[in-house]
């Protein structure tokens, strides 16, 4: 069991040293999670908080076939099984959906805020879609917070570390109205500052700062309904920003590089380098850290009404509402380099999003029981994306260079001055409309053999209204690539099925097999390449997954030993990435583009673990991995590496990995506790999380410059636990060894130009925690 196998067994528990019962509800109906017949892995909220993971890339490391990567509020992904690693871009979807409390997030950044109060964490591997929410094609992740209480109980923390790490969460519970209205409120202020220093401006990057509080409410007006209000409220202000340090190629003549020599000629810094200390991430390239500026702010929130109403005889009728917002505000240097050449660059987005979902499901001992439901889903989205230019007429010439594999070309100079102090800007408001009745019902055929099926109907309807302008000009000529604008739309209707069989061997061991097809909605490119607009270069098909999966859950040795294992073969249809696809209408008479866009078939097969064993009843072991081949299927128009020979622009990458797949990802942890005096509980606790080597996203060519190496990291807990005050004292160490390492890396194209974001170095610190 994915982080809850470092957990005491639960004292209602008649064998203390066994492992803890897990309770989930994934099927709508309290199941132990040893006896759902899926893929499916729980991180508990007391492992996250006695192991201080907050964060969603940390999350990330206990569970397995995932791989998390995160470069900034807009620019993250998560990814199972190697699908998800999909682009950032404001009209497409992720494989892998992430829901809060039931709510479909529709950004990837709307996870990104300190999970503080979490009740537990579950992952559905595989496509979803039959039992409720938006439809998926690679997983879905459902955040369940703690729920108010009639008693009274709280608890409050405080996190100091190197690099100025400070952290402070606060939670309380308690009843307002008796027994028929509960409160609790939660909040928390994370804030580390950067762990890369440029010297050259006095900055350091890769810090962040957040705060966020929520409310709610829990009404029981009587004894068969229960209706749930919750509040929140969350802001970010980090300099993650775009991945740094730079890495490119290290051949001296490649465009990258003679592009940031004609800059320092222009600015006469008789080459002294834009670049400050090193970061040696990729044994292939060139390491150089330019002197800009990233900042990125983010605010959002919503309001979740969730009711539920039983119907009498088993039946039960639940409603989940969801608002939410999310303001995304980069603030960035263009031109990467501390030159006025671009002197802001990003991608602003202000989002809004609204779902209404309806489930009845029917009487769970029942021999054919059922869940059934309705679901409405609707996001509206105002993305601006622009570039500031300077003053300097020589700065402007270099950076509006143009670049082919062979030769760095600068701009002339009527060209680069009609660039002085002007704007050039998207604009794209793009809505989505989505509808969708799903159904899922299991029928025992004997007491030990089950039937699954379920199905899914999706109607979803896309809208795009794009303009491009140059320094506010109005779009007059729809032939100037500077001036134009376009109304885009798109529609789709997608079935989506699963049938299962499960058959329970003995009460320790389950066997399961299942088929299930997926779909995920199609997207309208709102950053299209800088040619005229055209629907090849903004229109981009759903994407559809077909999965098998065969596997057992087992209990082992009276209960101490949990040995759960799978064996998966996923086939994506249309996978949606960055590519380089023909346009028939691009001017001046059809070219290639490079751009978000359907690469074909993508394969993703393997094997999976999730495993707890307590040794003894003070020492607990756990271990979760995977085996995972993602690979394309048919690619044949991919983007050529930078080092392909020749000038070619498109490359079949057919057999090659897929982006932002590791092969091997594993988890060892273990912890030991002992009593050292009366009511004093002493712990200790080792992680090691493995990730082997994979090809990072941005354009899918599978360079050795985007390769991002294999790494390990070790983490160590030692604490004291006061059993009768709930105190708790721990000092901790993340990457003891301080390895360095990537957790993405991007770019990609003719000018040989690649970019990494480093992993966290060693960090440490100590918390004190109390619990009341």
């Amino acid at each position: 069991m994915a982080g809850t196998a470092l957990q005491p067994a639960s004292a209602a528990d008649s064998d203390r040293n066994g492992i803890e019962e897990i309770v989930v509800t994934t099927r709508y109906r309290e199941e132990k999670l040893q006896e759902v017949p899926i893929p499916l892995a729980v991180v508990s909220g007391v492992t996250m908080t006695n192991t201080d993971t907050f964060r969603l890339q940390d999350i990330g490391a206990l569970l397995p076939s995932v791989n998390v990567m995160d470069t900034n509020a807009r620019q993250n992904s998560f990814a199972v099984r190697g699908i998800g690693n999909n682009p950032a871009n404001e009209g497409l979807y992720s494989s892998t959906g992430v829901f809060l409390d039931g709510v479909y997030l529709g950004r990837p950044g709307m996870a990104l805020f300190d999970m503080t109060d979490i009740e537990r964490i579950e992952l559905a591997r595989g496509p979803q879609g039959t039992l409720s929410g938006k439809n998926t094609t690679a997983g879905a992740l459902n955040i369940l917070t703690e729920k108010p209480s009639f008693t009274f109980g709280g608890s409050g923390e405080v996190t100091l570390g190197n690099y100025s790490d400070r952290e402070f969460r606060t939670d309380v519970t308690a009843p307002l109205v008796g027994d028929k209205l509960a409160g609790r409120i939660s909040a928390y202020s994370t804030e580390r500052d950067g762990f890369v220093f440029d010297p050259h401006n006095d900055q350091d990057y890769y810090g962040y700062f957040r705060q966020g509080v929520r409310t709610q409410l829990l009404a029981r007006p009587d004894d068969k309904t229960s209706i749930r209000f919750i509040a929140e409220y969350d802001k970010e202000d980090d300099t993650i920003g775009p991945p740094l340090p730079y890495a490119a190629p290290t051949d001296p003549n490649a465009p990258f590089w003679q592009y940031i020599n004609t800059l320092k000629q222009a600015a006469a810094l008789n080459g002294v380098p834009f670049y400050g200390p090193s970061f040696p991430v990729n044994p292939n390239a060139r390491q150089i850290f330019i002197d800009s500026l990233y900042r990125n702010k983010v605010s959002q929130g919503g309001l979740t009404a969730l009711v539920d109403r039983d119907l009498g005889d088993g039946y039960n009728l639940s409603s989940i509402t969801g608002y939410r917002f999310w303001n995304s505000h980069p603030y960035n240097d263009g031109d990467n380099t501390s030159l006025p050449a671009d002197l802001q660059a990003g991608l602003m987005n202000h989002d809004r999003q609204f779902s209404q979902e309806l489930r009845l499901t029917s009487p769970a001992e029942d021999r054919f029981n059922y869940a059934a439901g309705l679901y409405f889903f609707t996001q509206h989205e105002h993305a601006f994306s622009g570039n500031y230019y300077g003053s300097n007429l020589l700065y402007l010439e270099d950076y509006l260079g143009s670049t082919s594999k062979a030769s760095y070309t600068p701009a002339s100079p009527a060209v680069a001055s009609t660039y002085i102090n002007n704007v050039n800007a998207t604009t794209g408001f793009l809505n989505t409309y989505s509808y969708a009745a799903y159904s899922q019902a299991n029928f025992r055929i004997t007491d030990a053999l089950t039937l699954t099926g379920g199905i899914r109907d999706t109607y979803e309807r896309q809208t795009l209204n794009l303009i491009r302008n140059f320094n506010g000009t109005p779009p007059t000529s729809p032939t100037d690539p500077s001036l134009q604008t376009g109304s885009y739309a798109t529609s789709t209707n997608n079935v989506a099925g699963t049938a299962a069989l499960d058959y329970k061997v003995n009460s320790d061991l389950n066997v399961y097999t299942s088929y299930a097809h997926g779909a995920k909605a199609g997207a309208l490119n709102n950053l299209p390449p800088s040619s005229a607009f055209t629907p090849t270069g903004i229109i981009v098909k759903p994407e559809t997954a077909d999965d098998g999966e065969l596997g057992f859950k087992s209990s082992l040795f009276d209960h101490t030993l949990m040995f759960n294992a799978n064996l998966y073969y996923t086939v994506i249809l249309n996978y949606q990435a960055t590519g380089t696809y023909f346009d028939p209408l691009k001017p001046p008479a059809g070219a290639t583009s490079t751009g978000l866009t359907n690469v074909g078939a993508v394969s993703s097969k393997g094997v999976e673990l999730d495993n707890s064993w307590r040794v003894l009843p003070s020492l607990t072991l756990g271990f979760n991995g995977s085996y995972n081949d993602a690979f394309y299927r048919s690619y044949h128009n991919g983007a050529c590496p930078y080092e392909n020979p020749g000038t070619a622009t498109v490359c079949d990458l057919t057999g090659k990995p897929v982006v932002g797949a590791p092969r091997w990802i594993g988890s060892l942890t273990g912890q030991y506790e002992t009593p050292v005096a009366n009511g004093v509980l002493g712990y200790t606790r080792a992680e090691y999380n493995y990730r082997s080597s994979f090809y990072g996203p941005g354009v899918s060519d599978d360079s050795i410059y985007s390769l991002n190496k294999a790494y390990g990291l070790t983490n160590f807990w030692v604490g004291v636990r006061l059993e009768k005050t709930g105190l708790d004292v721990s000092f901790w160490m993340r990457n003891a060894f301080n390895v360095k390492y990537t957790v993405s890396t991007q770019g990609g194209g003719p000018s040989g130009y690649y970019t990494a974001t480093p992993g966290d170095p060693r960090t440490f610190g100590g918390t004190v925690r109390l619990k009341f």
